[in-house]
C-alpha cells in the first residue's frame, strides 16, 4: 500500500518551513524578515499532527498488521493531513504579508486549500472502506490520484516562487 507516498510530500512542502536568518537591512526588509519568522512559527505549530498520523501509518504497513488496519490508517492519515493544513491555512490567513510577498502568500494558501480538499474527498468519498478494493474504489470516485498530482504541482510552483522571493530579500529560509 504505497497510495500515500506523496500525501505529505505536499503538506510537508507547505507545512515544513526552516529558520529564518537576515543580516541587516531596511524597514521593508525587517518586514519580511518578520513575516518569514511568524511563517515558520505557524508551520512549526502545525506539523506535529501528521508527522504522528504518518509515523502511525507507517508502522502499521511496517507491522503488516493486514489490509484492514492499513485501510484505517490511510484513512486517518488523510483526515489528519487535512485538518492539520485547514488550521494552517486558518493561522497564516491571519498574516499580514508585506506588499511584495502577498501575491506569493496568497498563492500558498491557495495551494494549501487544493491539497486539504483533495484528502477531504479521498477521505470522505473512501471512509467506510474496509478493504484495498473499497479504498481505491473510494479514492477513483474523487480523482483522487490525478488530483493530488495536480495538488502537489501547484504547492512546489507556489513554494518555489515564494523561495525565490525569500532569496532575493536575502533572507534565509527554506521553504521547499
Amino acid at each position: 500500500m504505497k497510495r500515500l507516498s506523496g500525501v505529505l510530500f505536499a503538506a510537508g512542502v507547505l507545512l515544513a518551513l526552516a529558520t529564518v536568518a537576515a543580516g541587516c537591512g531596511d524597514d521593508s526588509d525587517r518586514r519580511a524578515r518578520e513575516y518569514f519568522e511568524e511563517i515558520v512559527e505557524i508551520a512549526s505549530r502545525h506539523a506535529g499532527g501528521a508527522e504522528a498520523a504518518q509515523a502511525a501509518y507507517d508502522a502499521v504497513v511496517a507491522a503488516n498488521l493486514g489490509e484492514e488496519e492499513e485501510v484505517t490508517a490511510f484513512l486517518r492519515l488523510l483526515d489528519i493531513s487535512s485538518k492539520s493544513i485547514r488550521a494552517e491555512i486558518a493561522d497564516r490567513e491571519k498574516v499580514d504579508p508585506p506588499p511584495k510577498l502577498e501575491e506569493a502568500h496568497l498563492d500558498l494558501l491557495a495551494a494549501a486549500r487544493l491539497v486539504a480538499k483533495v484528502y477531504e474527498d479521498g477521505f470522505k468519498s473512501a471512509s467506510d472502506a474496509t478493504t484495498d478494493a473499497e479504498l481505491e474504489q473510494g479514492l477513483r470516485a474523487v480523482d483522487y490520484g490525478p488530483r493530488l498530482e495536480e495538488a502537489q504541482g501547484q504547492a512546489e510552483q507556489a513554494c518555489t516562487r515564494f523561495q525565490a522571493l525569500a532569496d532575493e530579500a536575502g533572507i534565509e529560509t527554506q521553504v521547499c
